[in-house]
C-alpha cells in the first residue's frame, strides 16, 4: 500500500476590509490638514511678530525723539513770546504741532498693542517680557 499525500497553500480571502481603508484615509487626510494649520500658524506669528517689530519701534521713536523734541521746540516758542519776539499765532501752532504729534504717538501705541495682542493670540500666551520691554523702551 503506498499512501501519498499532496498539501497546497489555500489562499484565504479576507475581502476588502472598508473600515480599515476609512481609517486610513481618515488619518491622511487629518495628517495633511495637521500639516497645513502648521505652516498656516508659523506664517501667521512671523506676521504678528514682524508686525510687532515694526510698531514697537514707531512708538519708541515717538517716545524718545519726536515728542521730546517737539516738547522742547513749544518750550522755546513759549519763551520768545514771552519775551515779546513772536506773536501769539507761532504759538498755537506749536502748541498744535505738538497736540498733533501726541495723538500720533498714542496711535503708534495702540497699534503696537494691537499687534502684540496678534501675536499673543497666535502663540497661545501672554508676553509679559515683549509688554515689559516695550515699556522700558519708552511705550508706557
Amino acid at each position: 500500500i503506498w499512501r501519498a499525500t499532496l498539501s497546497a497553500p489555500l489562499p484565504v480571502w479576507r475581502g476588502s476590509r472598508p473600515e480599515a481603508v476609512r481609517a486610513q484615509a481618515d488619518l491622511d487626510v487629518a495628517v495633511a490638514e495637521l500639516g497645513a494649520r502648521k505652516r498656516t500658524l508659523g506664517a501667521r506669528i512671523r506676521r504678528a511678530a514682524e508686525a510687532v517689530e515694526s510698531t514697537a519701534r514707531r512708538a519708541r521713536i515717538y517716545g524718545t525723539e519726536v515728542i521730546p523734541t517737539l516738547e522742547k521746540n513749544l518750550t522755546l516758542v513759549e519763551k520768545a513770546f514771552e519775551l515779546g519776539e513772536i506773536d501769539i499765532t507761532q504759538v498755537l501752532v506749536a502748541r498744535e504741532r505738538f497736540l498733533r504729534s501726541q495723538q500720533s504717538a498714542l496711535n503708534a501705541y495702540e497699534e503696537y498693542h494691537r499687534a502684540l495682542g496678534t501675536l499673543e493670540s497666535a502663540v497661545g500666551t501672554e508676553l509679559e517680557s515683549a509688554s515689559q520691554h516695550a515699556a522700558e523702551g519708552g511705550m508706557r
